[in-house]
């Protein structure tokens, strides 16, 4: 089984091997996905997979 969260309600999903790689609707708000190809993984769709990291930067200044 592939453990996956709809990222667009945070439902968890737990889908067969059969289906990895492949475009679906969440069960509960219908929303597109796609089915990581890797059990466990914890997929985004809004992020690519090549993408640079996000990087935070704190002021640590206090006015």
């Amino acid at each position: 089984m592939i453990d996956y969260t709809c990222p667009h309600c945070n439902q968890e999903l737990h889908i067969k091997e059969k289906h990895a790689g492949k475009s679906g609707r969440c069960n509960k708000c219908g929303g597109s996905i796609v089915v990581p190809t890797t059990p466990s993984a914890e997929y985004s769709a809004n992020v690519p997979i090549n993408a640079p990291p996000i990087l935070i930067r704190r002021n640590n200044r206090s006015d």
